[in-house]
């Protein structure tokens, strides 16, 4: 089941999946439980504005992606996918997608800024010195702090330092954190759901850490942008960051990720798949359902 960009609304496209889920096999345990999950939100949300605003990515029963990384994309790109033909004409899209995404914050983190915008604060020199010492591993944190009380930015040298630090689930490097918070690059967040990633990737779930940089995430001051990184999770390798992406896109998604969610739950069974992702896809749906309604 998969959507492309319409002009219908939320609530029009729960009633396309629903009608769609009714002529197949109703009584398919999968199928009977999207249906369940359906009938909860239309009914939950037939008199809410929010549920007859235009659909981000509508439903259409003719595009049926069987791959997660295709459906999780098709998403992201508001349904620049649905030209495809074919499944290799789809991957090309999705790849192309990638690549502009990618490009589009290569050249936001250039640090160009529109000609109306203020000049940008000096820069101290300490800032520029700090690479060398991080590389030959002298007084690192120190160096780092100096950096940081001029200047509130690091380099890229400096971020990989600290994000491979913060990485390592042996031990939980409070000084690493303590200065990766005071960073406010512009891409910021987005090495913050890097190092999370990574961390759930290692079945660590809990800890000051992995819980600080959570928070940092569920932060309503960094919403919606967090959640389109979080959604591309996804798509992960690692069946237990996708878990535990479903699970935070309960917490700070929107009423169109149903949609993602629902088209995810009606893919075929994978094998790299967890028993529990259902269950979490699920989870989310209704917690996205409880949240916002």
């Amino acid at each position: 089941m998969n959507s492309t960009k319409t002009a219908k609304t939320r609530f029009e496209d729960w009633q396309d999946r629903r009608q769609y889920l009714r002529s197949l096999k109703p009584d398919h345990p999968r199928i009977a439980l999207q249906l369940k999950l359906l009938d909860f939100l239309i009914s939950r949300y037939q008199d809410s504005p929010a549920a007859h605003q235009p659909v981000r990515v509508g439903f259409r029963r003719e595009l049926q992606w069987n791959d997660r990384r295709i459906t999780v994309h098709h998403h992201l790109g508001r349904g620049n996918v649905a030209g495809a033909e074919n499944r290799e004409d789809a991957e090309q899209r999705m790849v192309a997608l990638v690549h502009r995404m990618m490009s589009d914050e290569h050249h936001e983190d250039e640090g160009d800024e529109p000609a109306s915008f203020p000049a940008a604060p000096r820069i101290p020199i300490v800032y520029y010195n700090v690479d060398w010492q991080v590389r030959l591993g002298w007084n690192v944190d120190g160096a780092i702090r100096r950096a940081l009380a001029g200047y509130p930015m690091l380099s890229e040298t400096c971020l990989k330092h600290l994000s491979a630090r913060l990485t390592k689930v042996s031990r939980e490097d409070s000084s690493a954190l303590e200065l990766f918070l005071q960073c406010e690059n512009r891409n910021i967040l987005t090495w913050t759901v890097k190092i999370w990633r990574d961390r759930v990737a290692q079945e660590k779930f809990t800890g000051w850490i992995t819980e600080t940089l959570a928070a940092r995430i569920r932060h309503s001051d960094n919403q919606p942008q967090a959640a389109e990184l979080i959604r591309e999770r996804l798509a992960d390798d690692n069946a237990q960051v996708r878990i535990a992406a479903s699970h935070m896109i309960a917490k700070i998604g929107d009423l169109d990720d149903i949609a993602l969610l629902s088209d995810l739950l009606a893919l075929p069974l994978a094998r790299d798949e967890d028993p529990n992702e259902r269950d979490a896809l699920i989870k989310a749906i209704r917690g996205l359902a409880e949240r916002l309604g």
